[in-house]
C-alpha cells in the first residue's frame, strides 16, 4: 500500500515540438489517469451515499417520536446511523471473505434501495424531495453564531485537505493500524496472518484488538486501492464529537451560542486536531461515547424507540472500537438503567403500562439490539474462536483473552552442525560402540 496519493505532474509538450506521436501518447495517458481517478471518486461517493437513505428513514422516524427535535439532533442521528450501517456492512462482508469493491458496491446499492423503500412506505403521501421533513432552525443565526460555525467549518475543510494530501506520521497508525487494513485489502477478509501463516504483528495485544472503526477506513481504501482517504472516518468522528458536545451543552441548560462555543473549543484543541489525520481509535471512542451519552439522556426524556435503538447500537460500537470501550459502554448502559429504575420508582402507577413486552418488540428496536450484539461481540467472539480455539478445557480460557501460538505449517530449519558439535558427536558414537563391544 502506498503511503499517500502523490499528485502526478504531467509534462507539457508543445504542438510544434515535432514529436506528435509522443504528444498523443501522453495525452491518452493523461485522459486515462483522469478517467481512473474519476471512476475511483464515483465508487467512493457510492460508498458515502449508500447508507444515507436508510439513516434518513431512521431520522424521520425519530422526528415523529421526539417533540424537542432540532437540526443538530437530526444531523447526529443521520451521521451515527450512517457509521453504524457502514460498520455492519463491513463486518458481514469481511467475515464472509467478501471484503472487496464488488461486494461492497452491491451491498451499498442494496442498502440504499432498502432505505428509499422505507422512506416511501412511511411517507408515501409526501414522497417528494422538496417536502421531506428535514427540520429547520428554530431561530435565525446571529452574527456571533454564524462566525463560530464558519470558523469551525473552515477548520473542517482544512482537515479534509490535510488528510487527503499528507500521509499520516502517527506511530501507532503506521505500526499496526494501517498494516491491518492493508492485509484486509489484500485478502478480502479480516485476517492478520501473512502468506506463510505467521502473524503480521509481533505485539500480542495487536492480535486481539477490536477494529470496528478500522472497518470504515477499510471501506474508504477499497475504491482507491491505497490509503488516500483512509483517515476520512476520523473526520466523521470529529464532526460527531462537535455535534454531541453542542447538544449535551444545550440539554444541560446552556444557551445556543454558548453550546456552539463549547463545541468549537473542543474541536479546535490541538490534541483533537492532531488526531484526525491518523487511524488511532481514541477520537472515535470519545465521539461515540459522547453520542451515546446524549442519546441515552434524550431517550430518557423523549421515550423514543428509535433513539433507544440508536443508543444500543452506539454502545455496541463503543465496545468494539477499543478494549477499554467495554468499560465506557457498560457505564452508559448502567447509567441509563439507573435513570429508568429511578423513573419507575417515582412513577409506580405508570410502571405496568410502560413496561410491556410488545412495546419493546418494534422492528426498529430489534434492529438496534441486533446491531449492538454484532458490533460489540464480533471481534471478541472471533478472537475466542480463532485464537483460543481449540481449547482442551473451558478453564483454559484466559480473561482477558491472550493469543495462543498457532502451529506453523512450515517445518523448522535444521541447524547446521559445527565443528565442535561434530567432534562431540563422533566421540559419543565411539564410546557407544566401544561399550557395546
Amino acid at each position: 500500500m502506498q503511503p499517500a496519493r502523490e499528485l502526478v505532474a504531467f509534462p507539457r509538450y508543445l504542438a510544434l515540438s515535432g514529436n506528435e506521436e509522443k504528444v498523443i501518447k501522453n495525452g491518452n495517458l493523461q485522459l486515462m489517469l483522469i478517467a481512473q481517478h474519476l471512476w475511483e471518486l464515483i465508487l467512493f461517493l457510492i460508498i458515502i451515499v449508500g447508507p444515507i437513505p436508510l439513516s434518513l428513514s431512521l431520522a424521520f422516524e425519530n422526528q415523529k417520536e421526539n417533540n424537542n427535535y432540532s437540526f443538530p439532533h437530526f444531523l447526529l442521528v443521520l451521521l451515527t446511523g450512517w457509521s453504524i450501517v457502514q460498520v455492519c456492512i463491513g463486518l458481514i462482508l469481511g467475515s464472509a471473505d467478501r471484503l472487496n469493491i464488488t461486494a461492497v458496491m452491491i451491498a451499498e446499492i442494496l442498502i440504499c434501495a432498502i432505505g428509499f423503500i422505507l422512506i416511501y412506505t412511511k411517507n408515501h403521501k409526501t414522497f417528494t424531495f422538496s417536502q421531506w421533513p428535514i427540520p429547520q432552525l428554530k431561530q435565525p443565526l446571529g452574527p456571533s453564531e454564524f462566525l463560530i460555525i464558519v470558523a469551525t467549518a473552515v477548520a473542517g475543510v482544512l482537515l479534509l485537505e490535510t488528510l487527503a494530501s499528507k500521509p499520516t506520521t502517527n506511530y501507532d497508525s503506521l505500526w499496526f493500524h494501517l498494516p491491518a487494513i492493508a492485509r484486509w485489502y489484500q485478502t478480502n477478509s479480516f485476517t492478520l496472518l501473512d502468506a506463510a501463516g505467521n502473524w503480521i504483528f509481533e505485539q500480542e495485544q495487536a492480535r486481539v484488538y477490536p477494529y470496528n472503526w478500522h472497518v470504515l477506513s477499510a471501506l474508504c481504501v477499497l475504491p482507491f486501492a491505497e490509503d488516500f482517504l483512509a483517515a476520512f472516518p476520523l473526520l466523521i468522528a470529529w464532526v460527531l464529537e462537535g455535534i454531541a458536545v453542542y447538544l449535551l451543552s444545550v440539554k444541560f441548560g446552556a444557551t445556543r451560542i454558548h453550546g456552539m462555543a463549547a463545541a468549537s473549543l473542543v474541536l479546535t484543541v490541538p490534541m483533537m486536531l492532531n488526531q484526525v489525520n491518523t487511524i488511532h481509535p481514541d477520537l472515535p471512542l470519545a465521539a461515540i461515547f459522547t453520542v451515546g451519552l446524549y442519546l441515552g439522556l434524550s431517550y430518557h426524556s423523549s421515550r423514543s424507540q428509535s433513539e433507544l435503538s440508536l443508543f444500543l447500537a452506539a454502545t455496541g460500537m463503543l465496545a468494539g472500537i477499543k478494549i477499554t470501550g467495554i468499560v465506557y459502554a457498560a457505564s452508559l448502559l448502567g447509567g441509563l438503567a439507573i435513570l429508568e429504575l429511578k423513573r419507575f420508582a417515582v412513577n409506580k402507577k405508570s410502571t405496568p403500562a410502560n413496561f410491556r413486552i410488545r412495546h419493546f418488540l418494534k422492528p426498529v428496536l430489534l434492529c438496534g439490539i441486533a446491531c449492538c450484539l454484532l458490533l460489540a461481540g464480533f471481534w471478541y467472539a472471533r478472537n475466542l474462536l480463532q485464537i483460543n480455539y481449540p481449547i482442551a478445557e473451558v478453564g483454559d480460557i484466559k480473561i482477558p483473552l491472550e493469543p495462543v501460538p498457532l502451529p506453523s505449517s512450515i517445518p523448522a530449519p535444521i541447524p547446521p552442525v559445527t565443528g565442535a558439535a561434530r567432534f562431540a558427536t563422533s566421540k559419543d558414537l565411539a564410546k557407544h560402540f566401544s561399550s557395546s563391544i
